[in-house]
């Protein structure tokens, strides 16, 4: 109904852009988030210090598996035989993080370490998914992760298709293919594969890229460090093959984030992840300027729906402050077409107007 409505609408967007364009801006402000930051907001972490002390300095075998779980029953013995399943010549291991599941998760999972020396379990209180994800990457003693969620599997191929091309030694991470699959594990959409992209499975890092970084503890949309800390900085290798089977969850995050004001993380995160890229020294160029922009068009528009209006005009305004605060962006342009350049200009001139206009379009 929405896309039918935009495609309606097309035609109007002119005049209406026009209008935006010299209706009066108003200097909206950050006051009305004062409460929301602190009923939902993290703690803020300038600078990533994980403990990476137990990597063996020498990988012992050349594959982790890290695979964060939290009452899945249903799912992870379905999960973790997709690994131990693969068709390789690769030595790998599987970390297996049981996060303070109340089913019979970790029982599984015991079951599972008992029946093959290949998979480690570690039990902990509830962290959530980046707490379980950085209690894996401490644990690991492989040269190369994946990252592969407690619900989802991977076909037997996988491995193979991953760590071939990271025999080229300036490789720093390889993406693959992702499907998408049902409850029962049947294909949906015809089977057709898309790149992954900015979440941690769907792809295989050489280990280094997570020595100095982690997950965001706390926030939603945590996957952003992928985009602001390992994109742009490593060199990707992008392959063909399917090599991750994705189950649709409505209670994911993604689905359940537009009914809740916890949604904010969408914009913190992307404040911190600067401080993250510029301590790692990552450059602050055209990619990175494009990513941020993205970040704070359709991306927040969609997330931010349960935010009242002077809530979401003071995100807008936090969101135009984030931009301006870096000054590599200054004089940047965005090389995306279409309606982003109205984005871009909605924030460098504070018009809460044109930017819901134009994000509304994109």
């Amino acid at each position: 109904m929405r896309k039918a409505a935009r495609a309606a609408t097309t035609a109007i967007y002119p005049p209406l852009r026009a209008r935006a364009f010299v209706s009066p801006v108003t200097e909206y402000d950050v006051s009305s988030l004062s409460g929301l930051e602190r009923e939902f907001r993290p703690p803020f972490v300038a600078v990533p210090s994980p403990d990476r002390s137990e990597w063996p300095e020498i990988p012992e075998v050349d594959v982790s598996f890290v695979v964060p779980c939290y009452n899945v029953e249903r799912y992870v013995r379905e999960c973790v035989e997709s690994i131990l399943a693969q068709r390789t010549s690769h030595t790998f291991e599987i970390v297996a993080v049981d996060d303070g599941s109340t089913d019979s998760t970790g029982t599984v999972l015991d079951e599972l370490a008992a029946e093959d020396s290949r998979v480690r379990v570690i039990h902990q209180a509830n962290c959530g998914f980046s707490g379980a994800r950085n209690t894996g990457l401490e644990k690991v003693r492989g040269g190369v992760i994946v990252f592969v969620d407690s619900d989802d599997n991977i076909p037997e191929a996988s491995v193979e298709l991953l760590m071939a091309p990271l025999a080229d030694s300036t490789i720093g991470f390889v993406s693959g293919g992702v499907v998408s699959i049902d409850e029962s594990g049947a294909l949906r959409n015809g089977g057709k594969s898309t790149l992954a992209g900015g979440t941690p499975w769907g792809h295989a890092f050489r280990r280094e890229l997570w020595r100095r970084i982690e997950l965001p503890e706390g926030y939603w949309f945590e996957d952003t460090v992928l985009k602001y800390c390992i994109y742009g900085m490593w060199k990707e290798a992008a392959i063909e093959g399917v090599v991750y089977n994705y189950r649709n969850n409505p209670t994911s995050i993604s689905h359940t984030s537009k009914r809740s004001k916890k949604s904010l993380d969408t914009v913190w995160i992307v404040q911190q992840m600067i401080l993250w890229r510029r301590a790692l020294g990552g450059a602050f160029d055209q990619f990175m300027f494009d990513q941020t922009l993205k970040q704070f068009g359709m991306l927040a528009y969609d997330r931010l729906t349960a935010l009242d209006d002077a809530e979401m005009r003071s995100a807008f305004a936090l969101m135009c402050d984030i931009l301006a605060s870096v000054p590599e962006f200054e004089e940047m342009q965005t090389t995306m077409q279409g309606r982003w350049p109205d984005v871009l200009l909605a924030l460098r001139t504070r018009n809460f107007k044109l930017w819901s206009l134009a994000c509304y379009f994109l």
